[in-house]
């Protein structure tokens, strides 16, 4: 398989298996997975995850530094608690364009690209955001830096204020990002000022969808609204890679929000396996999280369910049905509405209200993840996500039905104050 591919598919791998039998420069740090305050997750397309790619490793040095060894799509290590208040976080990453990483907050992230020296801005997963020259140094760490104040959002480049928006803390979430095919680093990663943790977060944005993504199916979502009112006096007129669609362009887009902010399905079309729909949320359920929402349910015209990974649990009058999201573009001849009953779980049916709004409430506990619908436990057993991270997400088929959500709540075990060591590991070796 691998060699019918080409020899790059070949390189996750060889860095991975370098990486375990020692013989990597990270060998001397420790996996990612091992920090107390830090959870990772991978987003990508469905064809990727059917081709069986390698999971993802990260390892840290527990002194501010990340290193991304190996995987494939999207790959993150996020911050478990969501950060509001006026602060600020610095970091370096490397002028090799072979090893950059960029580093994520309110669903934004600058990447510096030492190959043509410009930097560009992403939003999401295909959101990007214009470029400029001559402040990317080539060959050396360049400096990175976030600043949160009571007006705005900046980022800094090599002390230089590239990129400046109103605040807003919809999508709080910090994280180091890397794309899967490259081994990436950062180092120097710190913290300055007085972040707020909030005792819980609201996940359904007023501006785009920053923090969800519908990039399994390749659906689109509306723009993310890059500011350009602020740019470096000396760089080229801001370029945008892709058309910007306004939230209102339903038949344009996969999901939307709509005036009563509620997500909902929109109207893009597609074929196919890509008639399944889902919109995922890209930092990941973790250990004692509450994820709870309202959705309205109408028997074959208005449905949707919940994801956990590549796997939707399936709302069925008569039960719980699983569904592996599939692509159709591959060797895997799974039929596109294939589903089958929770394994090991006697069917029943489910206490859904028809015509009506239906509470959904997730809840991790462990390796476990308990599932309530309207306050009846549905499902409770560890879900078939082969990364393990339970990157939830909302499915529904397209072409059976739309989808409506409103509230979608998120609350955790969270401190109060930003802990004191942020790399902890669980245990000492």
């Amino acid at each position: 398989h691998c060699h019918k591919k080409s020899r790059a598919y070949l390189n996750p791998w060889v860095a991975g298996y370098r990486q375990k039998k020692g013989w990597a420069d990270t060998a001397k740090d420790r996996s990612a997975d091992e920090l107390s305050h830090w959870t990772r997750s991978t987003l990508s397309y469905a064809k990727d995850f059917s081709e069986g790619k390698i999971a993802p490793v990260w390892v840290a040095d527990g002194k501010g530094g990340l290193e991304h060894v190996c995987g494939f799509g999207q790959d993150f290590v996020w911050f478990k608690y969501p950060l509001q208040g006026n602060f600020s976080v610095e970091w370096e990453t490397p002028g090799n364009n072979n090893n950059f990483a960029d580093v994520a907050y309110n669903d934004l992230r600058i990447t510096p690209r030492a190959d043509s020296q410009f930097w560009y801005l992403t939003a999401g997963s295909s959101n990007r955001y214009g470029y400029m020259r001559s402040k990317v140094v080539s060959e050396e760490w360049n400096r990175c830096k976030y600043v949160v104040d009571d007006e705005h959002f900046s980022i800094f480049l090599n002390d230089t204020l590239v990129y400046q928006e109103p605040r807003s803390s919809e999508a709080a979430w910090f994280g180091v990002h890397a794309y899967g095919s490259r081994t990436s680093r950062i180092r120097g990663l710190a913290f300055e000022g007085s972040p707020e943790i909030p005792n819980q977060l609201d996940l359904i944005p007023t501006k785009g969808l920053r923090g969800w993504t519908a990039g399994y199916f390749g659906g689109a979502t509306p723009s993310p609204g890059f500011s350009t009112e602020h740019r470096e006096k000396e760089a080229n007129k801001p370029t945008f890679y892709r058309d910007e669609i306004d939230r209102e362009s339903v038949d344009q887009l996969s999901w939307t929000v709509n005036e009563e902010r509620e997500l909902v399905s929109g109207r893009q079309k597609n074929y196919g396996h890509q008639n399944q729909n889902v919109i995922q949320y890209q930092r990941p359920i973790c250990d004692g999280d509450t994820l709870s929402y309202e959705f309205f349910y109408e028997e074959g015209k208005t449905e949707v369910s919940p994801s956990i990974g590549r796997v939707a649990y399936v709302l069925r009058p008569a039960g719980l049905q699983l569904h592996w999201m599939n692509a159709g573009s591959t060797s895997w001849k799974i039929p596109a509405a294939y589903e089958v009953p929770v394994p090991g779980v006697e069917p029943k049916p489910l206490p859904l209200k028809s015509g009506e709004w239906n509470q959904m409430e997730l809840v991790r506990d462990g390796d476990t993840l308990k599932m309530k619908l309207n306050g009846e436990t549905i499902f409770q057993q560890q879900p078939r996500s082969r990364l393990g991270d339970m990157v939830f997400g909302l499915f529904h088929y397209r072409d059976q039905s739309s989808a409506r959500v409103r509230n979608i709540v998120l609350t955790g075990n969270w401190p109060e104050q930003l802990p004191e060591d942020l790399f902890d590991f669980d245990s000492e070796e």
